[in-house]
């Protein structure tokens, strides 16, 4: 407790004095960015395949006065050899990140294991192969291989959209929006797949989605 006040009064961790093992359901994002800036200063080889469930840990109603200890983003800026007691301090800090990063592999790897049936596979994607899964917040391929398979056209696929279009169907979209504004329905054909890019935070991400031909549905198709 005596190191955890010292590192407090540089503000390197939050308030110590706490016993609470959860945070506020509003620090989702800082959390994250937490967690970047920790990858960044003690580059550990986990990140290749840890992918931290942050939600496990976002209780506000098991939050009392303060919220569970943990890293500042000042970690990114001071200079950890320049800390007294740094040898102390770098073996804390990445025995605890460690700890974190094995209770989040095991959580990962549970989620792997869990059969197919329960996990709802909707086809095989079409960029790597692995299995296009439902997920929580849509489609999403197993493999992470960077696939979109949950939108086209900037429309969010149902389950059944998804299926069909990995099936090589075509998918009726409607209200789809026109360079003028209007509306619009139309069938869209996967024709292969493409890459794209978008600009995220002044970064370039790029990725890949279903490559589709429109047609416009006759009258009857409609219904």
């Amino acid at each position: 407790m005596e190191y955890t006040q010292s590192l407090y009064e540089k503000k390197l961790v939050t308030y110590p004095r706490t016993d609470s093992s959860f945070l506020s359901d509003d620090m989702e994002q800082t959390a994250a960015n937490i967690i970047e800036v920790i990858w960044e200063v003690f580059a550990f080889p986990e990140r290749l395949v840890c992918c931290p469930d942050i939600k496990r840990v976002l209780n506000s109603k098991k939050v009392t006065d303060h919220h569970a200890i943990i890293p500042t983003m000042e970690l990114a800026n001071v200079d950890l050899a320049a800390l007294p007691d740094k040898e102390k301090f770098m073996e804390r800090i990445e025995k605890m990140v460690s700890e974190l990063v094995h209770l989040y592999q095991e959580a990962y790897e549970e989620k792997k294991s869990v059969s197919v049936q329960e996990q709802n596979v909707l086809g095989v994607c079409p960029n790597c192969g692995g299995q296009v899964l439902k997920g929580r917040y849509g489609a999403y391929c197993k493999e992470r291989c960077g696939m979109n398979v949950g939108r086209v056209m900037g429309v969010v696929l149902t389950e059944e959209q998804v299926k069909e279009l990995l099936e090589g169907k075509k998918v009726l979209l409607k209200r789809l929006k026109s360079k003028a504004g209007k509306e619009y329905d139309a069938f869209v054909v996967p024709d292969g797949i493409e890459e794209f890019s978008y600009q995220k935070d002044g970064e370039e991400k790029r990725g890949v989605q279903f490559k589709v031909v429109m047609e416009f549905p006759k009258k009857n198709e409609l219904k």
